[in-house]
């Protein structure tokens, strides 16, 4: 099939996914009057069970994405989306609340498919152009998402209860558009040619495995190995490594600030006439792209030594961090939402350029299995991070203020860990300048 027709189905499924205009006001609606939770319950036992169960879900989807050849996991994408938000319309409950954030948590591990894909079914020649594509779809999505529930509440056309049939109704539209995305035959691991598996089965285990029993079990053998060599293989990398751990840091540090910080604002100010969540979100969106296009047009040689990257990473994780802070500790909501706005600025920069970094390290076939080993580790720390700070296992009886300080302190720690490595690789560097012979 033609690339640019997958393209622009591809594109289609994207912006349609995206277009969520209930998801700015989710902790609104959340929370009474809307459902029987209250403030605390939310913030303490049914968010977190996102959390929980984004680590497990995500390694499940990591591997059977593969086995499934990514097609199956993409319209499962849109059926949990579905799910999703039919719990928050015609649920009312303390459990139905927690349930729904079980399949929103599958909805979101499930998005690593859409990007496999690409890769997947499109020839190299044309990766650059169909990833140019699909991103701009997903954020014009979510520009216009935001843009619509602003003016939707603004011109009271509608309520934030309102907006969630708007929001289902795109995932139902996603799905179906799914479902007319060709086959894909082949994948990386699970599913290579049979005669290939025969042949290296000849030469590596100097056996038959002509019958279908033989094959499915070198099949799997041979999938585990080229997992495992490959992860071998890209976090021997140093440069990998320190970039994978900012990466993995990183996106932890977002994943709780997005979940926690509508919680935020509605604590420094909840009156109708200061939520402007969805504007922001349009103009977080906007920045976004234009910072990602701006990344892809830096000349990013220079970030080659151990130092430079250390010194990048130092910068930026500070400057996040502030960015976290001021949201956290604004006397006025306005003043808030810029602190979101510098946080969503800083991060994206980092994580597109963190992204770019690690991708041309890395043998192009391992893409996917590297990223969503940063991920799983993204949500292993954002899993540790919320048992401490947001629930009560250690009696801190954190509010929703103190909560995202933790978030903007342990982001300034991580900045610190790399000016700490930058400057014992300055003081190792003048050791052995010193010590060599005239």
């Amino acid at each position: 099939m033609n690339w640019y027709y997958i393209s622009l189905l591809l594109c289609f499924f994207g912006f349609l996914k995206e277009i969520r205009p209930s998801e700015p006001y989710v902790s609104d609606y959340m929370h009474e009057p809307y459902r029987n939770v209250t403030k605390e319950e939310l913030n303490r036992y049914v968010y977190p069970i996102a959390t929980y169960s984004s680590v497990g879900l995500s390694i499940v989807v990591l591997l059977i994405t593969d086995l499934l050849r990514y097609k199956p996991i993409v319209i499962l994408t849109g059926l949990a989306g579905i799910i999703t938000w039919s719990l928050l319309l015609w649920t009312r409950s303390f459990y139905g609340a927690q349930l729904v954030e079980v399949f929103y948590s599958l909805y979101i591990a499930c998005e690593v498919s859409y990007f496999a894909y690409i890769y997947a079914k499109v020839s190299k020649e044309h990766f650059l152009a169909v990833s140019s594509h699909t991103r701009a779809a997903l954020l014009m999505g979510r520009f216009i998402s935001g843009v619509l529930s602003q003016l939707l509440l603004y011109l009271k056309l509608m309520d934030i209860h309102s907006l969630n049939f708007i929001t289902l109704t795109t995932q139902i539209a996603a799905t179906i558009m799914a479902i007319f995305l060709p086959n894909v035959e082949k994948s990386i691991y699970f599913n290579t040619s049979t005669d290939d598996i025969i042949q290296q089965s000849h030469s590596n285990l100097q056996c038959e495995t002509s019958d279908k029993q033989s094959i499915d079990r070198v099949k799997w053998r041979q999938a585990f190995v080229l997992m495992s060599k490959q992860l071998k293989y890209s976090y021997s990398n140093r440069h990998v490594v320190l970039w994978s751990i900012w990466y993995a840091c990183g996106m932890c540090v977002f994943l709780q600030f997005l979940s926690y910080v509508q919680l935020v604002w509605i604590a420094i100010d909840n009156r109708p006439e200061v939520m402007w969540n969805g504007a922001i979100e349009a103009i977080s969106t906007l920045i976004s792209a234009t910072i990602a296009l701006l990344v892809g047009r830096l000349r990013t040689n220079y970030i080659n030594t151990k130092s430079k990257v250390n010194s990048v990473l130092f910068v930026m994780s500070l400057c996040a961090s502030c960015a976290i802070f001021l949201t956290a500790n604004a006397p006025n909501r306005f003043l808030s939402y810029g602190g979101y706005i510098l946080f969503y600025m800083f991060y994206n920069f980092t994580i597109t350029l963190s992204s770019a970094e690690i991708a041309k390290e890395l043998p192009k076939d391992s893409y996917g299995l590297i990223f969503g080993v940063n991920t799983f580790f993204a949500y292993c720390l954002q899993s540790i991070l919320t048992v401490i700070v947001v629930t009560d296992s250690f009696e801190m009886k954190l509010n929703i203020i103190q909560q995202m300080n933790v978030y903007g302190g342990f982001l300034a720690v991580v900045g610190l860990l790399y000016a700490l490595q930058m400057v014992i690789s300055g003081i190792k560097s003048m050791i052995d300048t010193e010590s060599k012979p005239e």
